[in-house]
């Protein structure tokens, strides 16, 4: 089944690349009227690879009912793992007004104290993403992983 037939049917949630997202609202295929929540994870990277006009094109719409309410009725939350000074801007526009912000670290450099790990997995099939104690692992739609090391 195509995955914008899925989408036209109605979602509960969706994950998106924001070109993806845009290609999606330009056919009428996703309404955003009913947003409750939006995550923007990696702002960073994202704003890096330059979809900061795709990001303030989904956030800020046309105004009319089929756009995403705005940041004071809707929750955002934005995951960085910099917080550089283009993605505080983003929070300003986009958070509501009065929001929190946690920091590990010193903002604006990446924190030493995270181990990554590459642990090669048999992949059977199921569903993603599954979390094994402390570790998360990410397998295509329709793979279940089978950990066969000892990360």
């Amino acid at each position: 089944m195509c995955v914008c037939s899925e989408v036209e049917r109605g979602v509960d949630l969706i994950a998106a690349a924001p070109g993806r997202l845009v290609d999606f609202i330009e056919r009428g295929k996703v309404k955003l009227g009913e947003i409750k929540f939006l995550t923007l994870d990696e702002a960073d990277r994202m704003l890096d690879m330059g979809f900061e006009p795709q990001i303030r094109q989904i956030v800020q719409g046309g105004g009319g009912p089929d756009s995403m309410p705005g940041n004071d009725l809707r929750q955002t939350l934005l995951f960085s793992a910099t917080f550089p000074r283009e993605v505080q801007r983003l929070a300003e526009d986009f958070l509501k007004r009065d929001f929190a912000t946690l920091t590990v670290g010193r903002v604006g450099a990446a924190t030493d104290t995270i181990l990554q790990k590459v642990c090669l997995f048999l992949l059977q099939c199921v569903v993603l993403p599954l979390v094994l104690h402390s570790y998360i692992v990410f397998v295509s739609a329709g793979m279940l992983a089978k950990v066969e090391c000892d990360c």
